[in-house]
């Protein structure tokens, strides 16, 4: 069973019929819902009851029976506040409050705004308002109000993590993205498999040149949700720079396998499918690159080189072609080639 791929689909299901991450009411749900079903609901599908169950024999005398150490799937306490507006006061917000979800979940988030003011001031320690117009302001660019509104959430819930992760959110997209770092560290070491967090500690990770890394959180993040086809040309992009040969070519063959004729990384697919010794893969993916590509000059020495790894007949023809078109890099690289001496 894959707990993180349940995780995911309670959390797709959930934004499906119109809930919106952040909010401490819903935020934990598929992790609880994902480890009820692997711990508790199905924990048993793999056993054998017999070696699982025992039977103890009591007198009728002997007084109720108690079952105990029961663990419990949902595991959060409920948030009481005291100050909260009766739901009676309140029924004059219900369709202000339908209207602002629905926009901030369709990211019209300058039209989100003003309802959700009207919100915060009917109900002013309202943490989902606050939440959602802090990072209204943060994906409008509004530092400054954005900030106001992070820390008006953070005296509402100074304990939160979701406050916290998105205030680090709001720091990793801008100029002050170091102060995101020892946020999104923390907050990444107590929830492992909390996509937003994860996605932009990979970012940093980058700015950071700290490559493996990034390309080790790109990867998890892939296990957790589909990636994009330029999400995964970056991660092999990434891996040929630390010498990931193989994560490389998974990258870029899911990849193309995706994008189809439109896919334009056939010379680093080649490349890579050369580093690790495929010499027939390699020669498909370059023969696949179209000479107007501005680095068609090292296709064609790649492409030497394979036609005498391969001990084609039109060997001497493809060195001459790759000299003829040669760059100030290739020309380099062809004139201290072994395998064009011989």
């Amino acid at each position: 069973m894959d707990a993180s791929k349940m995780e995911a689909g309670v959390r797709l299901f959930l934004e499906g019929i119109g809930e919106r991450f952040p909010g401490d009411d819903l935020e934990n749900t598929p992790a609880r819902v994902a480890r009820a079903w692997v711990d508790d609901l199905v924990a048993g599908y793999a056993l054998d009851p017999e070696g699982e169950l025992s039977f103890t024999d009591a007198p009728a005398s002997c007084g109720p029976v108690i079952a105990r150490d029961i663990r419990f799937a949902s595991e959060s306490k409920p948030i009481v506040r005291k100050d909260a507006p009766r739901p009676a006061d309140m029924t004059s917000l219900f369709p202000i409050l339908d209207q602002a979800s629905g926009l901030f979940v369709r990211e019209q988030y300058a039209e989100a705004i003003p309802l959700l003011e009207k919100i915060r001031a009917a109900d002013p320690h309202n943490l989902d308002a606050a939440l959602r117009l802090a990072s209204a302001h943060s994906a409008l660019g509004h530092d400054a109000a954005a900030l106001a509104a992070f820390h008006r959430a953070e005296e509402i819930a100074p304990t939160s993590q979701d406050v916290q992760t998105y205030l680090a959110l709001h720091y990793a997209r801008g100029k002050e993205w170091p102060r995101a770092v020892p946020m999104l560290e923390r907050i990444v070491a107590e929830s492992p498999d909390r996509l937003p967090p994860l996605e932009a500690l990979a970012v940093i990770r980058e700015r950071q040149g700290r490559i493996d890394e990034s390309m080790q959180l790109r990867q998890k993040i892939y296990t957790m949700r589909a990636a994009k086809p330029a999400e995964l040309v970056r991660l092999g992009e990434m891996a040929m720079a630390v010498g990931r040969t193989d994560v490389a070519i998974e990258a870029f063959e899911k990849a193309r396998a995706l994008q189809g004729p439109v896919f334009a990384h056939d010379l680093e697919l080649g490349v890579v499918h050369f580093a690790a010794h495929q010499f027939n893969d390699a020669r498909a993916a370059l023969d696949r690159v179209p000479p107007s590509h501005p680095a068609y000059p090292m296709v064609l020495f790649k492409r030497a080189q394979l036609s005498v790894l391969l001990h084609e007949p039109d060997s001497a023809a493809r060195i001459e072609l790759a000299k003829q078109h040669a760059d100030a890099t290739t020309r380099q690289l062809i004139a201290r080639e072994r395998l064009f001496q011989k």
